[in-house]
Order: C-alpha cells, then structure tokens, then sequence
C-alpha cells in the first residue's frame, strides 16, 4: 500500500495534507516562542535595570548624606579641639575624615559618569586639604600663635568641609538627573515591549485564522465536490465533466483516481451497451432462422407422404435448413464471445470500483491523521495559554517588587524628615525612588492587561482549533459516505456482471441446441436419399427437429429478454459528457 501510495504521487509533485498542517503549525509556533523570548528578554532587561539603579542610587545617595554629615562633624569636632584643648577630639576627627575617604572608594566602585567622577575628586581632595590645614592649626592651639592666625586656619578647614558638601550636593543632584534618564529609558523599554506583544498577539491570531481557512479549503471543499459526484453516479448520472482539483496531495490523488474510475466504468457501460445491442440484433437473426427452419420442417412433415415423389425438394429444404442451421451456430458462437467479452469488462469494472474503494478508505485513515495533528495543535495552545498565565504571575511580582520600593522609599522619607536639614536631600531622592515605584508599578499593569488580552486572544485561538477539529470530523463523515457510494457503486457493477454470466449460460446452451439441430438437419438430409421405406424414420426425425427448433426458438426468445433487461440497466445511467459554457 505505501508503494502504490508513492506511485499515485509521483504524478503530484507536492507536499502531502500532513506535512502542509504540521509546517504551518510549527511556523506559528515558532513565532510564537520567538515573540515571547524577545518578550521575557525585555522584561529581565527591565527589572534587572531598575533593581540596579535602585541600589547603586541609595547607596550614593546614603554616601553623600553622610560625607556631609562627617564633614560638619569634623569642622565642629576641630573647633571643639580649638577652644578645649581635648587629644579625644583630634582622633574623632581623623577617624571622621577617614570615614569620609571610605564612602568616596564605596562610591567609585558604582557606574559613574564623568561629571560624577569628577565631583568625587574634588571632594577627596578638599577633605585632604581640610585634614592638612587642621594639623596645621593643631600644634598652635595652646597659644604660640596668634588667635587670628590659628582661626583662619580653621576657616579655611570650615571652608573645605562646606565645599565638600556642596560638591555631595552637585553629585546627589547628578545622581537625580541620571535616575530620571534611567525612567525614561525605562519607560521606552516598556513602550517598545508593549508594542511587540500586540504585534505579536495580532501576527499570531492572523496567521491561525489565514491557516484555519487554508485548512477548511483544502480539505472540506475537494471532499463535499467528490460526494456530490459519487452521489450523481450513484444515480446512474456518467456525463460530469472530470473533477478539477488541483492540490498536490491526496486531495489531488483521490480527484485523479475518481475521474479515471468514472471513466473507466462509462466505458464499460458503453461496451456493454453495444453488446447488449448486438446480442438482441443477433437473437433476431436467430428467432428468423428458427422461424424458417420450422416452416422447412412442417414442409419436411407434409412430403412424408409423398417421399418419393418429393425427395429432390426434401433434399433442397433440408440443405437449406442445414445453411441456416450453420448460421445460426455461427451467430450463436458470436453471440457468445461478445458476452464473454461484456463479462470480462465488467469484472475490470468490479475491480477499479474496488480500487476506488480502497482510495476511499484509504482518505479516510489520512482523515484521522490529520484530526489527530489538529488534536495535537490544540493542545500546544493550551499550552502556550498556561506560559501565559506564568509571564501573568511574573508580572505580578514585579507589581508586588514596586510595592515594597514604594513602601522602602516612604521609610526612607521618614528617616530624611528624622534627620532634618541634612536629610533634605535624601528625602528628595526617596521621593523619586517612590515615583520610580509607582512608575514601575503602572508599566507592570499595563504589562498585565496585554497579558490578559493575549490570553482572550489564546482562548479565541483554541475555540477556532475546535471548529477545525469539527470541520476535520465532518471530512471524515463525508469521505464515509463516498465510501458508501463506491459499495453501492460495486453492488451494481456485481449485478450487471452476474446477469452478464447468465446470458453466457444461455447461450452455451443454445450453441449446444444449434450443435444437435446440425446433425439431426444432417440427418434429416441422408434419409431424403434414401428409399420411400425411410419415410418413417424421416417423419420421427421431421418430429424431433420440430421439437428442437421449438426448444432453439424459446431458449432465444429468453435471450433476447436478458439482452432488453441488460439495455434497459445500461439505459439508466447517463452516459454522454454534458458541455459546460
């Protein structure tokens, strides 16, 4: 079977229904994958932007607050060494301004830009200053300098630790600024992304429903064409013109093998036709010769009386009913190969109708297979609607991460009002933290609401697998009831064969009648020759032959029934091809 298959579409250079639907399916598929890991590449890409920027900006906001912070603390702890004389305040101090150098390192070691960099340096270098001209000041304390000089020693220390928070300002400020750039980076990422998720949700649902309809065509539209001619050639109706369909694949080689089975049995109706014709014309002949040869035989029974005086003319009648004899023996022979002819055509018929059978159930086994990919498709979709529903759960935790920012930036927008004038700064700083939140917060709604959508979108999808699943049923339906059709095509091809057969039989038995009729004609010829004492013998051989030529002229008279019962089955099929404009 899987050579015959390969051979039927040698002729059909072209992919099978299989391999269309599997190819499709995976091309969707394929997109689909593609979509979404661009999808969840973005979305990592995001949180892990917003996650960093979020740490390294309260790490250099917390560092700037407390350079400030230790640079107050040691211009006050310098002063305090000044007025008292306390060794204690001296190592506070250093311990200060080493404190200071440490959070410079830390915030080295974060992406900085230039500006940025350039504002550390300038702070590390004032807080050298300051401790350089503060352990110029020290010694003097108890006195041997004047009070002027030693207090401008320390101004200019309060100068430098001024500057140095003025610098931590500019560098919080710049850090400000490179926040808001990160959002509106942010913010075109997530435009972009949403972008791409609708592209995709619109390309994916088009590409299933142009497939969707490419199937419905493929396969419903060829199958009901081939049911609607199966069902007029059921009716006896030959005359369509051949089906075109011209799918390269088993569509295509079910339509082929239709139109040559069509073909096939109008040509042998047709022969059949014309044997039947033949066979009547020929019982006609014969039904005259019996006619004749009766007549020559009652002729035959009334010269019996008179033998001697009518021999010669016995003689004469007998040659000729011996002609006839032949003749109809000769008709009778004719008779007999036309109808084994007409026999061996309609068992040709038989076969290719089985052919056509087995096509049939043949499309019927690809049928399932293809219900079964459509199976198989349906439930990739589910699938893909479950993936969904994870990217769903995903977006969720980013919206419950924004939730606990924006909660983390309100604590540190208590701890800035706790920390008054100096946590002024920081609390601006943990109010853009809050707005980035709820930013982050609104993109992952939105975010959510194409997810949603995209699961419609995919409960769409899986309603249509359906209706393709069903339309594949109906497929299957229809081919079974080609299937029908071809049987009864079959039981009718067996009768015509069958009836077929039976003229044979009888007209064998005639040949053999025409055989004996010969010989009694023969006979009847030798006993004219001969003396007026055979006049007996002649009379019960005249008496045999009038009963044989009875017995040939019934035997013919039912031949010629069978040939008008086999006319009138030929008769109702449709047999000339109709002209279509």
């Amino acid at each position: 079977m899987r050579n015959l298959k390969k051979e039927r579409l040698s002729g059909r250079q072209g992919w099978s229904i299989k391999k269309k639907i599997t190819v499709s399916f995976a091309a969707i598929g394929l997109l689909f994958i593609a979509v979404m890991g661009i999808f969840w590449s973005q979305l990592k890409e995001l949180e892990r932007s917003s996650s960093t920027l979020l740490n390294e900006q309260v790490q250099i906001l917390r560092s700037t607050d407390q350079i400030q912070i230790q640079a107050a603390s040691q211009i006050n702890l310098l002063r305090s060494f000044l007025l008292s004389g306390n060794e204690e305040l001296i190592e506070q101090m250093e311990a200060a301004n080493a404190s200071i150098q440490e959070m410079i390192d830390e915030a080295r070691s974060f992406s900085l830009n230039e500006k940025d960099q350039d504002s550390l340096r300038k702070i590390e270098i004032m807080n050298k200053l300051f401790l350089d001209a503060a352990y110029i000041a020290i010694p003097y304390q108890n006195g041997d300098l004047p009070v002027k000089l030693v207090s401008s020693f320390a101004d200019i220390s309060s100068e430098m630790a001024v500057r140095m928070a003025e610098e931590s300002n500019v560098l919080a400020e710049s850090m400000n600024e490179s926040v808001q750039a990160e959002i509106t980076a942010n913010e075109k990422l997530t435009d972009r992304l949403l972008v791409v998720i609708t592209a995709a949700a619109l390309l994916t649902l088009t590409a299933l429903l142009l497939v969707g309809m490419a199937v419905s065509k493929m396969i419903v539209r060829p199958i009901t064409r081939i049911s609607a001619a199966a069902r007029r050639i059921a009716a006896g109706d030959l005359g369509d013109e051949p089906i075109s369909i011209h799918n390269k694949d088993e569509m295509g080689e079910l339509a082929d093998s239709f139109n040559k089975m069509r073909e096939n049995l109008r040509h042998v109706l047709q022969q059949l036709s014309s044997n039947a014709g033949q066979l009547m014309t020929m019982s006609d002949e014969m039904r005259a010769g019996t006619e004749q040869t009766s007549k020559a035989a009652e002729q035959i029974s009334e010269s019996v009386q008179d033998i001697a005086a009518g021999a010669e003319q016995q003689v004469s009648s007998t040659a000729k009913a011996a002609q006839v004899t032949k003749m109809m023996a000769g008709g009778m022979d004719r008779a007999f190969h036309s109808i084994s002819a007409v026999t061996t055509v309609t068992l040709q018929a038989n076969e290719k109708a089985s052919d056509g059978k087995r096509v049939v159930h043949s499309t019927v086994n690809h049928m399932q297979q293809i219900q079964e990919k459509v199976s198989q498709t349906f439930q990739t979709v589910h699938l893909l609607s479950e993936k969904s529903n994870e990217v769903g759960a995903i977006s969720e935790m980013i919206t419950q991460i924004s939730n606990q920012t924006n909660l983390l930036a309100l604590n540190a927008a208590i701890e800035a009002a706790r920390a008054g004038e100096h946590g002024k700064g920081f609390a601006v700083v943990a109010d853009e933290v809050r707005k980035l939140a709820v930013q982050s917060g609104d993109a992952t709604t939105s975010i959510r609401l194409i997810i949603e959508e995209i699961q419609r979108e995919t409960k769409k999808v899986v309603d249509s697998m359906k209706q393709g699943k069903e339309a594949a049923d109906e497929g299957i339906s229809l081919v079974n009831e080609t299937g029908e059709t071809f049987g009864e095509i079959v039981g009718m091809v067996e009768t015509v064969a069958k009836q077929s057969e039976d003229v044979s039989s009888v007209i064998n038995d005639i040949r053999q009648d025409s055989a004996r009729m010969v010989e009694l004609v023969n006979s009847v010829a030798a006993v004219s020759v001969q003396s007026a004492d055979s006049s007996h013998n002649v009379a019960a051989a005249s008496e045999e032959q009038t009963a044989s030529m009875e017995e040939i002229a019934s035997s013919t008279e039912l031949l010629r029934n069978m040939a008008s019962e086999l006319q009138e089955t030929v008769q109702k099929f449709k047999l000339e091809k109709r002209k279509f404009t």
